[in-house]
Parts: structure tokens; sequence; C-alpha cells
């Protein structure tokens, strides 16, 4: 599975130097490598790309660091209010943190805007959204 990420990256990167402003490529980069730099440069290329953000607070939330994965998810919804996935990532941010208010007020929101996983997660604990 290694080579896979080694090969994507690479491929990634050669798409970088042809394109220097393609985010996209950073985005999937940051992606294949979990590496923020990326996601870091793709939010600097394009400011309201809240893909490149939802990414971010992935690997920061991978990283334990759930304040900035949080800051993250915030603004990927702002730039994208119907963002169901962030919703749903920003709840397990909060829920980490030990913010069952916040993590539940996300998860119906989420669950609104159709995500399924959200949904499980509020019948499991038999809340209704």
């Amino acid at each position: 599975m290694q080579g896979k990420y080694n090969q994507a990256i690479r491929a990634f990167g050669r798409a970088i130097e042809i394109r220097p402003k393609y985010t996209d490529a950073y985005c999937s980069r940051g992606f294949a490598y979990n590496g923020l730099g990326n996601y870091n440069q793709a939010i600097e290329i394009r400011p309201q790309y809240s893909e490149a953000y939802y990414n971010r607070g992935i690997a920061y939330n991978s990283l334990g660091n759930y304040d900035k994965a949080i800051e993250s998810f915030d603004r990927a919804i702002e730039i994208n209010p119907g963002y169901a996935e962030a919703y749903n990532n920003r709840a397990r941010a909060y829920w980490n943190l030990g913010d069952r208010n916040n993590a539940i007020r996300d998860l119906k929101i989420a669950a609104k805007l159709g995500n399924k996983a959200s949904q499980e997660s509020l019948r499991r604990q038999r809340i209704a959204w």
C-alpha cells in the first residue's frame, strides 16, 4: 500500500511542477502525505477552497490537535455551509475534547444534511435529529 501513496505523491508533485497554482494537486498530495504543508499551500493559493480546510482539519484530528481541527472545519463550513462531512468531523473533534453539546449539535446538522455516519451515530445514541 505504501508504494501506491509514494506513486501518488510523485504524480501530484509532477502536476505541481507543471502547474504551480494547481490547488487540487496540493490538496491531494497533502492527503497522500497526510501533511499539513500541502493543505496550507493550497489555502494560500486559493483561500476559498473549502476542501483544503476540510482535509487540513482531518489531518489535525489524526494528530490529536482538536482545537486546530475545529478551526479548520469552522473555515470549511464558513465557505460551504452545506458541508455535511465537515460538520461530522468537527463533531468528532468536539467529542474528543469532551464537548458533548457541540458534538451533538454538529452531528444533528450533519444528519439533517444527509450525512449517513452522523445519522447512524445519533441513532445509536437514541438522539432525535
